[in-house]
């Protein structure tokens, strides 16, 4: 789910403009390795490169700084050990700041040609929105660096708010609804969009 302060990424899929013209793409790798690494070889192979790639729940080698993307910078929460998010970002775009809010947040302030935007990469617990709080700490970080603020975030919360318009909105789903109102965001999923997620017993969701 991608979300921006009311005043622009997609998940998967192809690269998306944010407000300045930046492009942002969002992929959650289940911390597995291989695909990881074909899905470096599938960008390279259609020359897509976004200039931004928000990860959620990267492999162990990304955590621990090797496997980069080539032409990519890492940015993580931590300078060692797991994590669940990371941002790259490609070298020839400009990093003014970035800050970590635990293991599931990372903030990014970039310069663009219209000012500064902050990307966000998050990941919440599905069973309890963990990371909610260090999410909510970080949007209103953000906010006071710029006025274009980006979330790429796998929140594990149901919601016909991102979709799909059937979907049954669940507990965590609940809690993200909250914030969005408190924090005057807005979401810029395409709510028509199906299920990107396929569990191992093949349950979209």
């Amino acid at each position: 789910m991608s979300t921006q302060a009311a005043n622009g990424g997609e998940r998967g899929g192809n690269p998306r403009s944010a407000p300045n013209g930046i492009s942002i793409m969002q992929m959650n790798f289940r911390g597995n390795e291989t695909t990881w690494i074909l899905c470096q070889q599938e960008l390279l192979d259609r020359n897509v490169r976004p200039d931004i790639i928000l990860v959620q729940d990267p492999p162990f080698s990304v955590c621990m700084g090797k496997n980069v993307f080539r032409g990519y910078k890492l940015i993580r929460p931590v300078s060692h050990g797991p994590c669940l998010v990371v941002v790259l970002v490609r070298d020839n775009v400009r990093v003014r700041s970035a800050r970590p809010f635990g293991r599931r947040v990372v903030g990014v302030e970039i310069v663009g040609s219209n000012g500064p935007l902050v990307v966000m990469s998050a990941y919440l617990r599905h069973s309890t929105g963990e990371g909610l709080d260090d999410l909510d700490r970080a949007i209103r970080w953000a906010k006071g660096r710029s006025p274009r603020v980006l979330v790429g975030m796998d929140g594990n919360g149901h919601s016909p708010w991102w979709g799909p318009p059937c979907t049954r909105t669940n507990p965590v789903g609940e809690l993200i609804e909250d914030l969005i109102l408190a924090l005057d965001l807005e979401v810029v999923n395409r709510p028509d969009c199906p299920p990107t997620f396929v569990s191992d017993m093949g349950h979209k969701t």
